[in-house]
């Protein structure tokens, strides 16, 4: 099976944000996710920096992370916690 230009442009410009406590699972997320062929990949290891980080991304980018692989059960903040931030957030609710 061969990928297209159109395909490859797409994995290119996707940014995924993956959150784990786990450094494990966020190494297979990362692999699995490389070996699709999506490069562009951020890893945060609890709910707070989660915050953090999609707050700050969200004053450089103007479209937001494309996608984030979310653990519900982490430490400090849990996934829930995040997801209601988020919800209750315009500028960081922007994920494509």
């Amino acid at each position: 099976m061969t990928t297209s230009n159109h395909e490859i442009d797409i994995k290119k410009s996707v940014k995924i944000l993956v959150v784990d406590d786990l450094p494990f699972m966020r190494r297979m997320l990362r692999i699995a996710l490389n070996n699709m062929g999506y490069k562009n990949i951020v890893e945060v290891e609890n709910g707070a920096e989660t915050i953090n980080e999609l707050e700050r991304y969200s004053w450089v980018s103007k479209d937001g992370y494309s996608l984030m692989l979310l653990d519900l059960n982490m430490p400090e903040k849990s996934g829930l916690d995040v997801l209601k931030h988020v919800r209750a957030n315009d500028a960081i609710k922007k994920c494509r």
